[in-house]
């Protein structure tokens, strides 16, 4: 709950609001410009080609 208060304050606040919108700005910049395509884009690599689908696969098998 706190989180949630702390959230809401700061982003009703117009000077960090500004500043969220230009760091959000600045990292979809630098994602794209790492995959190489629109973030869209980028999101719809199929599993096969995705280089994180090994790292992310459980550890124990669930029946």
């Amino acid at each position: 709950m706190i989180a949630q208060r702390n959230v809401a304050h700061y982003l009703n606040d117009p000077q960090y609001r500004t500043l969220f919108k230009m760091a959000k700005t600045q990292l979809r910049m630098a994602l794209e410009k790492e995959c190489g395509m629109s973030l869209r884009a980028c999101a719809q690599v199929p599993l096969k080609d995705d280089p994180y689908v090994v790292a992310s696969k459980p550890f124990i098998a669930l029946p």
